[in-house]
């Protein structure tokens, strides 16, 4: 029975340590060089669209969705959508999409009211990089 006492201890001890480090490792607030370029990418940008009709104006009641390409180029997964405000702009972040991580090579789609994916002119790729300007789409 001591000995089991001791273990579970022991055990106690390396989890609670453990889960300390964990959390230490994740502060990116300390300011090291240490922090990953997504992350401070995050921080810093977003991708920013400008959804247009066929004349020019302001598409209003769409979203536009990001989706992640493995290293074959092949889509695996969607991040959830972000709506189009009224000027027919959207600003895509890891502050207007939960767990979006930041810039990188993903398919872009934009959905209509009813999440069905539109056809649209413009990129079907984001850039790797964070775009100061808006990436036009235009509705087909």
């Amino acid at each position: 029975m001591k000995i089991f006492k001791k273990l579970a201890t022991l055990a106690l001890a390396l989890t609670l340590c453990a889960g300390i480090g964990a959390f230490a490792a994740c502060d990116n607030t300390s300011g090291s060089g240490n922090s990953s370029s997504s992350s401070s990418n995050v921080e810093t940008g977003a991708y920013k669209f400008k959804i247009l009709n066929k004349d020019g104006s302001a598409a209003v009641g769409y979203s536009v969705q990001l989706c992640i390409l493995n290293d074959a180029g092949e889509q695996t997964a969607c991040y959830a959508p972000a709506v189009v405000d009224e000027k027919g702009q959207v600003s895509y972040s890891a502050d207007t999409v939960p767990g979006f991580p930041g810039a990188g090579n993903y398919n872009i789609h934009v959905l209509d009211s009813n999440n069905q994916q539109v056809e649209f002119e413009g990129l079907e790729k984001t850039p790797t990089a964070y775009n100061t300007e808006d990436i036009v789409l235009t509705l087909k």
